[in-house]
C-alpha cells in the first residue's frame, strides 16, 4: 500500500517512529490540497483539486499496518461523522513527474471549524 504523508509522520517529523521501522520511502511528491497549520501540533489538508500544491512523501507500508494508521489518524471507516481525518486515494504527482496513487489521511472538512487553523503558505508542514 502506498500511503503520502505530509505532515508528522513525514522522515523530520515528530512521529515519522510510528512507520519508520516497516516504511519504503518512493519519492517525494504534491498533492492538490489546502494545507492547513491546525495549532495543535500537526497540520491538515483538505482535499481541493484547484488549489496550490501541498508537499509530502510517499512511503509503501505493509496492508497490515492499515488499521494502527487509522487509529493514529482518528480515521473510523464504520463512523465519518465522527472522524477527525478521512482516509482516501489520491492522485500524487512526485517531483520526478510521475503519476502515483496513494493514500492520504484528509482532514475531515466539518473539523476544520474546530481548530484555530489558517493556511499555510507554499505548501509544506516541515
Amino acid at each position: 500500500m502506498l500511503l503520502f504523508v505530509y505532515g508528522s509522520l513525514m522522515k523530520h517529523g515528530p512521529n515519522h517512529f510510528i512507520i519508520q521501522s516497516t516504511a519504503k520511502f518512493i519519492a517525494q511528491g504534491t498533492i492538490k490540497a489546502v494545507l492547513y497549520d491546525l495549532g495543535v501540533g500537526f497540520p491538515g489538508v483538505v482535499e481541493d483539486k484547484n488549489a496550490d500544491e501541498v508537499y509530502g512523501e510517499v512511503y509503501e507500508l505493509p496492508d497490515d499496518e492499515m488499521d494502527d494508521l487509522d487509529q493514529f489518524e482518528g480515521y473510523n471507516p464504520a463512523d465519518l461523522g465522527e472522524s477527525l481525518y478521512i482516509r482516501k486515494l489520491a492522485e500524487v504527482r512526485t517531483l520526478k513527474k510521475e503519476t502515483l496513487k496513494a493514500w492520504v489521511y484528509f482532514l475531515a472538512p466539518k473539523r476544520l471549524k474546530t481548530f484555530s487553523h489558517s493556511v499555510i503558505p507554499g505548501g509544506r508542514w516541515i
